[in-house]
């Protein structure tokens, strides 16, 4: 053998080695690479049930707070009338019926506890 063909047969053996090499690693970067989409799809669907149940809740409190802040508003409106209406009335100065009383205790408890709550029910005015 001549040295030219000892020299390309080196040369061949080297860049056969080398593709070997270089495929091999891509097999491994290539799994990794499906590895790595495979989770970051994950935490994507993850992220978005987390992003939409925050989306729900903050929805839900911000109901909530204008539902109330409206009772506030009517509330007021109401003391406001009774206590015009009742300016200089004989009618103030008697005692309230003691059904009455209760009632009106049942319905200021309920105005209170619908602010705990999402569900405020109906109103009973």
């Amino acid at each position: 053998m001549s040295t030219l063909t000892k020299v390309l047969a080196g040369l061949l053996a080297i860049s056969a080695f080398w593709l070997w090499w270089v495929i091999d690693d891509y097999d491994k970067l290539s799994k990794d690479y499906n590895t790595a989409t495979n989770q970051l799809s994950s935490q994507q669907s993850i992220t978005e049930n987390a992003n939409r149940t925050f989306r729900i809740i903050n929805n839900v409190s911000s109901l909530n707070s204008e539902e109330r802040n409206r009772s506030a508003v009517d509330s007021e409106k109401v003391k406001t009338v009774i206590k015009t209406v009742l300016v200089n009335n004989d009618c103030a100065n008697t005692a309230i019926p003691n059904d009455a009383l209760i009632r009106m205790h049942d319905y200021s408890e309920r105005i209170r506890a619908s602010g705990t709550y999402s569900d405020t029910g109906t109103s009973h005015r």
